[in-house]
């Protein structure tokens, strides 16, 4: 059996097979196992039989209960709910899967955990959160619990495109300024805020760094390309000359003024952080290539919270989570593996058989297969889906010529 995805509670973990069938094992005094029954413990992996029909994207666990985000963008919850973590509308703990039915209509892609919050992303960058309030951990400016999902006020206007959980306090992620939001417990810094005396944030509030705004950049080969982005950008410009050189990509949208204000620097997790001097120009803000910084991924943990940066000459662009749930490691007929089907298919004839029996014998990844919606796709994947005439003609006349291989009443020359 292959793992493709895991995620640990406190005293339980999830796994997610490569044919999509979602295992648990550990404690489950709550249900946070989902076997629609509660016992002191299960000490080896077992089958979530009411998701196995369910293409899993993701699998998230809490402190004591546990999600799954399916490819289609729906949540399901199960485990503890002493503080409305599942998002249900009340305190009662569920042993079996429940859809979070009050956020059907958003599209989730993504659900961060904490040890009694969660947080869900919507396909639009909206921020829900739920559960547990009591150190300002959902953002609402209370430390009120919340039974039903609520948007994080403060971050509507943002598309935040990351979110993280440690296990008090939240994080979330805007690229179009490059700012990294914090709120919730800050007993040992984890917010990263500027004043070392905030114990806790009841709001989001931006975590101090160099962080500046991912710009993407291109290669230009020559100097007629150059020569004809310059002119057509300002025609009354001079073509400049060119070798091999890394240019900004003048179609992307420009980052707003106030994002392009030099941040301040944060030292440790529990020291405050030094002020930085800003340099600036006549027309206006110059970064230090030296201290500037793009932050790729955010994670949180514990009373801990990790950056993933880089510089912006390594043009690494920054996670999209949203984004992330399409490239899922489960077996579905993607866009990819229909290509590497017909480039194999002759070479690897035992191996991509064995891969379209798993996957046409499972309804999880079949459903996988087809409910991916193609606002998602990039346009290489819709060119590839729009020059097949049909994605699952192609798929089923593959699989069927690969099948009459086998068969042995096959007659000599014929073919599918």
């Amino acid at each position: 059996m292959v793992f493709v995805q895991v995620a640990c509670g406190a005293h339980h973990t999830l796994a997610v097979s490569q044919d999509g069938i979602l295992y648990t094992w550990g404690r489950n005094s709550s249900g946070q196992l989902g076997m629609e029954t509660v016992s002191e413990a299960e000490y080896a992996p077992a089958m979530v039989a009411a998701l196995h029909m369910l293409p899993i994207a993701q699998v998230i666990a809490g402190g004591a209960h546990s999600f799954v985000v399916t490819v289609g963008g729906s949540a399901y919850g199960w485990g503890n709910n002493s503080f409305g973590q599942l998002g249900v509308g009340d305190e009662k703990d569920r042993s079996k899967p429940t859809v979070l039915t009050s956020l059907k209509s958003q599209c989730i892609r993504r659900v961060a955990c904490g040890e009694d919050h969660t947080v869900a992303l919507t396909d639009a960058g909206g921020v829900f959160t739920v559960g547990a309030g009591m150190h300002g951990q959902l953002g609402h400016n209370s430390k009120n619990n919340e039974f039903l999902p609520k948007k994080v006020f403060e971050l509507m206007g943002s598309e935040v495109s990351q979110i993280a959980c440690g296990r008090r306090h939240t994080l979330a992620f805007v690229p179009s300024t490059g700012r990294i939001y914090a709120f919730g417990l800050n007993g040992s810094g984890q917010l990263g805020v500027s004043s070392k005396s905030q114990g806790q944030a009841l709001t989001p509030m931006m975590v101090v760094g160099f962080w500046v705004p991912y710009i993407r950049q291109k290669k230009i080969d020559c100097e007629e390309d150059l020569s004809h982005q310059m002119l057509t950008d300002n025609p009354s410009s001079q073509p400049p000359t060119c070798h091999g050189v890394i240019a900004v990509d003048l179609s992307r949208e420009q980052p707003p003024k106030e994002a392009l204000e030099e941040p301040v620097a944060m030292q440790t997790a529990k020291h405050s952080p030094k002020a930085m001097k800003k340099s600036t120009a006549e027309e206006g803000t110059t970064y230090d290539k030296n201290k500037d910084l793009i932050v790729n991924q955010i994670f949180g943990g514990g009373d801990q919270s990790f950056f993933i940066c880089s510089q912006q000459e390594e043009d690494l662009e920054p996670v999209d989570q949203r984004l992330a749930l399409f490239s899922c490691p489960i077996m579905t007929l993607s866009v990819q593996w229909v290509e590497l089907l017909e480039q194999t298919i002759e070479d690897n004839q035992e191996e991509r058989l064995r891969e379209l029996e798993v996957i046409f014998s499972s309804s999880a990844l079949l459903n996988g297969s087809f409910i991916r919606g193609n606002e998602m796709l990039s346009n290489d994947e819709l060119s590839v889906l729009q020059q097949s005439s049909s994605h699952t003609r192609v798929l089923l006349r593959s699989f069927l010529r690969v099948k009459m291989n086998r068969w042995p009443w096959k007659k000599s020359g014929s073919t599918v």
